[in-house]
């Protein structure tokens, strides 16, 4: 989601269960050890409240809507190693400039400042820009190809491991607006390996009479509810034909009016079964937008904020969990 999001959130339902994973003996079927945690953490633009109230977080979202920073030191995430965080980083240039090389120079000098476990997506979310006509897919695809080589090589020269990020609208890959989101994918260069190391997926819950009496702007009242399933089957299902490691890049999901614990038990579902699936990290907006307030901080009764919300609880227990 931008800063200030102005689109419909949806989003297709698709039932299905996590299947335990086993592997059979020749006596007894033994439980295999799960997956790797996920990276958790988000973006937050009142940083002080989101870690007094859900502590040390080990990704860090944020963005740069533009291009104001020659080095990684000059970025507001330029304080994360220290802190024991990855940063997920996005910045926007013109994809027909990068394509045609016109910001190699400012490229590698941006890159080779920025830590060696760094993620980095240019341009995130680009599906409005090119239905507006600012660029055009090809445009955008030409561009993640040329900075993925750029960061590529510069990871071969110092022993990095920075990975490029296609990051992209969850409705996006469940036909929203008549979208392909093989459109967005830059595919595999000449050896057969991708050129995106990471697909990002920014996944929302849809509001349901948001901002309507009774059900303000952090609320929704229940109806068209997301399960974990329905949420990241399409998302994971995708990552799978391209070949891809996948993260949710933004997540928001709203308090329900009717049940103060439907969300909170509904992230704690969604952490679980991204793990199931091997997301590389989970990552919360806890943000306010144009149509919905996404902050961890809204409970019950309705209208109440609370560093110790039922969402905030839940999220800072995952967050903690080993």
């Amino acid at each position: 989601m931008r800063r200030s999001p102005g689109r419909v959130i949806l989003a297709t339902v698709m039932a299905a269960a996590a299947a335990a994973v086993v592997t059979v003996g020749t006596s007894a079927a033994t439980a295999a050890a799960p997956p790797p945690k996920p990276l958790l953490g988000g973006y937050a633009p009142d940083w002080a409240w989101y870690k007094a109230n859900i502590g040390p977080v080990q990704i860090h979202r944020v963005y740069d809507m533009g291009w104001h920073y020659s080095t990684f030191q000059q970025t507001p995430a330029a304080g994360d190693p220290a802190a024991g965080m990855v940063t997920d980083y996005s910045f926007n240039l013109p994809p027909a400039g990068v394509a045609n090389h016109q910001y190699d120079a400012q490229l590698k000098t941006f890159i080779s400042s920025s830590p060696k476990n760094i993620i980095l997506a240019l341009w995130h979310e680009p599906e409005e820009n090119i239905e507006k006509g600012q660029f055009t897919a090809a445009q955008f695809v030409a561009a993640q190809r040329v900075f993925a080589n750029l960061v590529h090589s510069l990871n071969a020269t110092d022993n990095a491991q920075r990975r490029v990020s296609i990051t992209l609208m969850s409705v996006s890959v469940t036909g929203f607006q008549g979208r392909n989101p093989n459109n967005y994918w830059p595919g595999k260069d000449a050896n057969g390996k991708n050129y995106a190391d990471l697909v990002g997926f920014d996944a929302y819950a849809w509001p349901h009479a948001t901002n309507t009496p009774g059900v303000p702007a952090g609320y929704t009242d229940g109806v068209k509810w997301l399960t974990a399933a329905g949420l990241l089957n399409p998302l994971i299902k995708w990552a799978h034909t391209v070949g891809s490691p996948w993260m949710l890049s933004e997540l928001g999901y709203l308090e329900d009016v009717h049940n103060p614990t439907h969300r909170a038990a509904t992230i704690t579902d969604v952490v679980n079964y991204a793990r199931a699936n091997n997301a590389v990290a989970v990552e919360y907006w806890d943000a306010n937008g144009q149509r919905a307030d996404w902050r961890l901080r809204w409970g019950s009764p309705t209208g109440t904020q609370s560093g110790m919300s039922n969402a905030a609880k839940a999220w800072k227990a995952a967050v903690n969990a080993p």
